[in-house]
């Protein structure tokens, strides 16, 4: 179970018709939330049971895809006969695009991506934070499962079990170890861990990440893009991918590690070997190089790099050279080294002046300045949300101003900003989610100023589907949602054709059969309550729109998906009476 626990993978038993949980993923990288929400759910049941029966009647392990991602689903045999079955995912056998992502978002949704939308944005974090087993690490992945499975139906030896479930966990420790190296590198620069990691009960830790000792020298890099015309999904991946290739750049030097400072910052932590600060600080300033070469090439980024001065505690280094990071980045300089006598890390209040001042002249290192923010942020409040919200609302505040004094909004649509931002911030559960919440905030605001008339057109855009996705269940018209976007009726039909390819009216016919198929696949209610709850005048209506968009009856469609389920579960059952599983 630990290696289950360092791979992070969800891991469950499925026995006698129920699920024994094991080890769940949290629900903020779970994809069953979102699942359920848009009515699919009865479409993964349905491929669980499907699944599950195959392992069951074929007695071997069936590797599963689904919605994008594979699991691996492993029968429990007793005597020759699948008893149980374990089963766990979901995992990637290959690197997320963005064309990928947008395609799996779509079938999930039926919408277009964009980093814009929350729910799309929370869709691609939980994308890049699930498990990727390629290659040889798939079918190492395979036997780690299969050998769990042997040893939980207890019929070979457990030693001979354990040993070769240890050599194939320590074969597959690579996977995460990117995310294993975050998490000790923003630890380590933490005021309430850096003891801690600094202390001989880490001492031991300090070899599997990479570092020969605790670390003595600390190099900040921020990246802003030079290719303004990016996609802005493809943005986000390339980001990702950048500072998983410092992990790994920093690996490949010895005795450093690489840590990430929001999206769009990567710090370098390096330890000196046999006592030689100087050739550890030419090291660490190669190894910025390196990175700086790396981010231009083949990233199309530009990294501002921050150094800090020696002979100084690591948080005051991480302090100083973030602030030397920061200074790169506001004066277009590849590296600035912080003088030994710098100031105390910025207070707030002087980040957020300097803030404002970058979003009426730098507009386009903000970004990156605003994740130091954010840093700054969860540090002075404990790393509490109910303390950060203030400090977010009060920079954004500033921020909203600057914008709209250049006229990158105007005053309507700053009202609607702020209320969407407000109410997403109110619905975030984890420091994490508010921090995601205010940076696509800011990328809005960016985009505002750069493109006044494009960005306000987006947003009414957004507001008439927002609104939309609110009051799909009531007798919505054309011109009340244009009225409620501020556009003329004409205006934003035109508007829906080029973003959506289809007409209002088939917009919001794809909201109501979305809703519909939900209400029929999980619920019990009669095709009338269907139709009303789903905004249909009627039931006879209802059935003859169902049909035209999904090709069968709302009632067969209700009769196929709940026989889907029944089927796999008779299947089972009849393998069970015919003796092929274990009663």
């Amino acid at each position: 179970m630990h290696t289950f626990e360092d791979l992070d993978m969800a891991v469950t038993v499925w026995e006698r018709r129920q699920w024994l949980e094991i080890r769940e993923r949290p629900d903020d990288v779970s994809l069953m939330g979102l699942e359920m929400e848009h009515g699919t759910a009865i479409d993964r049941t349905a491929y669980n049971m499907r699944c599950l029966a195959q392992a069951c009647r074929r007695n071997e392990i069936v590797v599963g895809w689904h919605a994008g991602f594979s699991d691996l689903f492993a029968p429990i045999s007793v005597g020759g006969h699948a008893e149980s079955v374990l089963v766990t995912g979901p995992f990637a056998t290959e690197r997320p695009t963005s064309a990928s992502v947008l395609d799996s978002w779509r079938a999930l949704t039926g919408r277009q991506g964009h980093p814009a939308d929350p729910e799309f944005s929370h869709y691609v974090a939980v994308t890049l934070s699930t498990l990727v087993l390629e290659g040889a690490r798939l079918d190492d992945y395979r036997r780690l499962v299969g050998c769990v499975a042997r040893l939980m139906a207890a019929e070979d030896s457990s030693e001979d079990l354990f040993r070769e479930i240890e050599a194939l966990g320590d074969k597959l420790a690579s996977t995460r170890l990117v995310e294993r190296v975050w998490r000790a590198a923003h630890d380590m620069v933490d005021g309430r861990l850096t003891r801690i990691w600094s202390s001989a009960h880490r001492e031991t830790r300090l070899p599997a990440l990479g570092l020969a000792s605790f670390p003595e020298q600390v190099v900040v890099g921020l990246f802003v893009n030079r290719e303004q015309e990016r996609d802005p999904v493809e943005e986000i991946l390339r980001r990702d991918a950048f500072q998983r290739e410092c992990v790994q750049l920093a690996r490949s030097s010895g005795s450093v590690i690489s840590g990430r400072v929001g999206d769009h910052g990567v710090t370098f932590l390096g330890a000196s070997l046999r006592g030689a600060p100087e050739r550890l600080r030419r090291k660490m300033l190669d190894i910025a190089e390196q990175a700086s070469l790396l981010a231009r090439r083949r990233f199309g980024f530009a990294l501002h790099v921050g150094v800090s001065p020696k002979a100084t505690s690591l948080l005051r280094q991480y302090d100083q050279a973030m602030a030397a990071a920061e200074s790169a980045l506001s004066r277009g300089m590849g590296l600035v080294t912080a003088s030994e006598r710098s100031a105390e890390a910025s207070p707030l209040r002087r980040l957020r002046r300097e803030l404002t001042t970058l979003a009426e002249e730098q507009p386009g290192v903000l970004p990156a300045r605003f994740d130091r923010y954010l840093e700054a942020v969860a540090m002075r409040s404990g790393h509490r949300i109910e303390v950060t919200r203030p400090h977010l609302e009060a920079a954004f505040e500033r921020l909203a101003e600057s914008i709209l004094g250049s006229g990158g909004l105007e005053g309507r649509a700053l009202a609607a900003f702020g209320a969407s931002l407000e109410r997403a911030a109110a619905e975030a559960v984890t420091l994490s989610e508010l921090f995601s919440v205010y940076r696509r905030a800011l990328l809005d605001l960016l985009d505002s100023a750069a493109s006044p008339r494009a960005a306000n057109r987006d947003r009414s855009l957004q507001r008439a589907e927002e609104y939309m996705r609110q009051h799909y269940a009531e007798g919505l018209t054309l011109g009340q949602v244009a009225r409620e976007a501020g556009y003329a009726p004409r205006y934003l039909s035109a508007l829906f054709k080029k973003k959506h390819r289809a007409t209002f009216e088939r917009y919001l016919t794809q909201l109501r059969i979305e809703r519909a198929r939900h209400l029929l696949s999980g619920t019990q209610l009669t095709l009338e309550r269907v139709a009303q709850l789903s905004g249909f005048s009627g039931r006879h209506y209802f059935g003859r729109v169902f049909r035209q968009s999904t090709g069968e009856t709302p009632r067969r469609h209700r009769l196929r998906t709940q026989t889907m389920l029944a089927a796999a579960l008779r299947e089972k059952d009849v393998a069970r009476r015919s003796g092929r599983l274990a009663r």
